[in-house]
């Protein structure tokens, strides 16, 4: 994958346009005056990494943060080894929106991305979408550390001080030096067809 690229990114590329992205802000409602939050909930207790007093504890404590802030619009993107059933509770109180499309579509679509460390941060990079990592439990991941539109918060004073620096920025899609992680040009697909015309040949 590192030499392909991910193929569901091609369909991304084919639908970077304004009008995709003006598609998916009218299908959540967002208005002309409002930002677009998306927020990535990981499986970390479907995989057994957190008890699921700690992953609701997080969850709670990002969407009452979220639910404090004024002409946002928030979308909740969940990681499809996570249950709506089991999720759907702790939204219920906020209004927000889960978001039932890609979550690729979404990262384009939305002005600032919360999620942990996650592969879905390097497609957001690529988009200059800015990004704050929630990573409250010490996951550590380094890769992103250098990049300049991404806030990585330790803990949940963090998380709110990175989050109010991401608001005060506007959600500005900030243009910064970095190497071409994600793969952005629409040839994933040709690309695996190679590997696999080579390793048969």
């Amino acid at each position: 994958m590192v030499i392909t690229g991910k193929p569901s990114l091609d369909d991304l590329v084919a639908h970077i346009d304004d009008k995709f992205m003006n598609k998916v802000r009218d299908d959540l409602f967002v208005s002309k005056n409002s930002r677009l939050v998306a927020f990535s909930v990981p499986p970390f207790y479907e995989i057994g990494f957190l008890s699921w007093e700690d992953q609701k504890k997080d969850i709670l404590y990002i969407i009452n943060r979220l639910s404090e802030l004024n002409n946002v619009t928030v979308a909740i993107s969940l990681h499809p080894r996570c249950k709506n059933e089991d999720y759907m509770p702790l939204f219920k109180q906020s209004n927000f929106t889960i978001y039932q499309g890609k979550i690729y579509s979404l990262i384009k679509a939305c002005d600032i991305f919360i999620t942990n460390h996650s592969s879905t941060v390097s497609v957001a990079c690529e988009l200059n979408i800015s990004v704050v990592i929630y990573d409250f439990h010490g996951v550590g991941y380094d890769i992103y550390n250098s990049m300049n539109n991404v806030q990585i918060s330790n803990n949940y004073s963090d998380f709110s001080k990175d989050l109010s620096l991401s608001l005060s920025q506007g959600g500005d899609k900030i243009n910064t030096n970095k190497i071409n992680m994600a793969m952005l040009d629409g040839r994933c697909n040709d690309r695996i067809l190679k590997e696999i015309y080579s390793l048969a040949s």
